[in-house]
């Protein structure tokens, strides 16, 4: 892959909008689910997160956790023998709005009252997500990344991002292919910000992707780009593992 393809990029202070898939423009938008090694696995609990928010608004992936559980398939589907495996769904059906602004964390959903979830809560005209669900790599030891976290983690976003691809041309023949992402891995799995959006970057140009649109509240993503274009001007060569090995060496520190 070229890590130098030109792919459009921008970051909006705003969570996902699920706009849907435009026949005119030939746009087919996917939205992250930042997921958990379990597929949906907190879509049940009283926290609310990004991947909780998501099978809030979209309701049928509710089913498809409980499908998994009721038949003995709740293991790592998002990951098989420590290796990333990204799940893709076309045509998610969204019927709601929630407002997480107040709920979001581990305990204010939870102890909210009925009143306040249902003013949150807006029915909308149904349309349809596209959802790419990949697993972030965990915290390991020691305060670093090492190399195996930082290709671990590219690889796992890289390999959803051309799997996104793939299922686009399902759509249209030539279509513009719109990643909508944003500081993944960077909660519960105590991911860097700065470091997972480089790698994402870095990741959407090697897979090809038309656009990458980063929804995020901090300079995070502003930094990364950043670093990638300091990167690539610096480069030796054209290579993804050369360009890696420098990510490496910048010394980036788990959070």
């Amino acid at each position: 892959p070229d890590p130098l393809h030109t792919t459009r990029y921008r970051s909006v202070p705003t969570r996902f909008t699920y706009t849907h898939t435009d026949t005119h423009t030939r746009h087919v938008q996917w939205y992250l689910n930042f997921s958990n090694p379990q597929l949906f696995y907190f879509c049940l609990s009283s926290t609310l997160r990004q991947d909780e928010h998501q099978c809030l608004e979209h309701p049928i992936l509710h089913c498809v956790r409980q499908m998994l559980t009721d038949t003995g398939s709740e293991h790592s589907i998002t990951q098989a023998e420590g290796v990333s495996t990204p799940v893709l769904f076309r045509g998610v059906e969204r019927r709601a709005s929630f407002a997480m602004g107040q709920f979001y964390g581990e305990h204010h959903f939870a102890e909210a009252s009925h009143s306040d979830l249902a003013a949150a809560l807006t029915p909308v005209p149904i349309t349809h997500s596209n959802i790419l669900a990949v697993s972030a790599p965990q915290k390991g030891e020691g305060p670093h990344y090492s190399f195996t976290h930082i290709l671990d983690a590219v690889m796992a976003v890289y390999s959803g991002f051309m799997a996104a691809r793939h299922e686009s041309a399902q759509f249209f023949d030539a279509p513009y292919v719109v990643i909508n992402t944003g500081n993944w891995g960077t909660g519960a799995f105590c991911g860097n910000k700065v470091l997972l959006a480089l790698l994402q970057l870095i990741a959407a140009r090697a897979a090809r992707v038309d656009e990458l649109v980063f929804h995020t509240f901090d300079s995070s993503f502003d930094v990364a780009r950043n670093v990638l274009s300091q990167l690539i001007a610096e480069a030796e060569d054209n290579s993804l593992g050369s360009l890696l090995h420098h990510v490496h060496k910048l010394g980036y520190v788990w959070q």
